[in-house]
């Protein structure tokens, strides 16, 4: 029969053997899970590194976009235009008030406030285009006084210009433009009219009582009371 001794040599016997399997096992078992965890480590960082490299060339898509379609611009400019506002609005306001009505609309068009219906500055909407119709009408009355062997060629074309500038001088149709049906602005368009009748009586053979009617008239109708006085100054 086994003493003590003996059975406590053997029981430390079989448990050293028996941890030697418990630690191999848990050392296995622990490389396992740190290669799986690294392998997930790499898989996500990699993800991650995807994801980001993804977001920068929508992102570069969508810079060169805007910058090759002009909008960034037009975004920056606009910013810029309602951060100053009153210093705009002042600006604009001396243009009208001096006739400077081509320096006005390079400079909506440069802070790209004609083309837009929406934003601060969509109340002058009207007073931008009819500024840039009567310089049309500028440039076509210059036209007929430099090239007078092409007098009915220019008188028509002066014609199509004053028709078109009468037409957007009427308010009521600016209406979906908040701000922009107001007496200020009636008072601007009016200042622009006339100014086209004091350029027409002043460099061609019209009177005042020729000019009067034409917001009313069509540009056949304009056009032929043009081309008469032409006609009559030449006799």
């Amino acid at each position: 029969m086994k003493n003590d001794e003996e059975l406590s040599r053997e029981f430390q016997k079989e448990h050293g053997k028996a941890m030697g399997k418990y630690d191999r096992a848990y050392q296995s078992t622990k490389k396992e899970v740190l290669d799986k965890t690294h392998h997930f480590a790499r898989i996500s960082r990699k993800g991650m590194l995807l994801g980001i490299i993804g977001f920068l060339i929508i992102l570069y898509i969508f810079v060169a976009s805007a910058l090759s379609g002009g909008s960034l611009e037009k975004i920056i400019r606009r910013h810029q235009a309602s951060k100053n506002y009153d210093a705009v609005r002042s600006q604009i306001q001396t243009y009208l008030e001096n006739g400077q009505y081509s320096e006005l609309f390079e400079y909506g068009e440069y802070y790209h406030l004609t083309d837009t219906e929406k934003g601060d500055f969509q109340a002058y909407y009207p007073v931008f285009w009819c500024a840039n119709s009567y310089e049309y009408v500028e440039q076509a009355v210059q036209m007929l006084t430099d090239y007078g062997d092409y007098k009915e060629d220019s008188a028509l074309y002066l014609s199509e210009k004053l028709a078109d500038f009468y037409q957007r001088t009427y308010l009521d149709q600016y209406k979906k433009y908040e701000g922009a049906i107001s007496d200020q602005n009636r008072e601007s368009l009016q200042q622009m009219r006339d100014r086209v009748s004091d350029l027409l009586v002043e460099k061609l053979p019209l009177t005042r009582e020729d000019v009067e009617p034409f917001p009313e008239m069509t540009s056949a109708q304009i056009n032929q009371i043009i081309i008469g006085r032409l006609l009559q100054n030449e006799d």
